[in-house]
């Protein structure tokens, strides 16, 4: 039988002022589930660059104050990341990154997977613990 997840669930405004509170999130939620320091320096790195480009292109300077919804999940065995937002429909594994961010992010996690749901982009990561 699988354990159910432990969660944690945040919101961050599209201001680049906010990235230290995502990764002092992730910090705490994995200090809290024993996870090793390397996992935790790629998931933040992963994490900064998908955020960063939510808010640099995805909402850009011109869309006012948003929100973008973080959810991290840990069953034991891996961590996953959901993360949310209500930018203009982009999916980034179908295009081609000029500045490899994705080509980064998708190095330092396991899976990586992009829906859009209910007006949202919602991208997926998925780490091993």
């Amino acid at each position: 039988m699988t354990p159910e997840p432990d969660q944690l669930a945040f919101e961050l405004s599209n201001d680049l002022a906010e990235m230290p509170l995502l990764a002092e999130h992730l910090e705490q939620f994995c200090l809290r589930h024993g996870i090793d320091g390397d996992v935790l320096s790629q998931l933040n790195l992963a994490l900064d660059e998908i955020v960063l480009h939510i808010i640099s292109y995805g909402y850009g300077p011109d869309r006012g104050a948003q929100r973008i919804r973080v959810a991290l999940a840990h069953d034991g065995a891996s961590l996953t990341a959901r993360i949310e937002d209500d930018a203009p429909p982009f999916d980034p594994l179908e295009r081609e990154d000029p500045n490899l961010g994705m080509h980064l992010v998708k190095t330092l996690v396991d899976e990586v997977s992009y829906t859009r749901e209910r007006e949202r982009n919602v991208l997926v990561i998925r780490k091993q613990t």
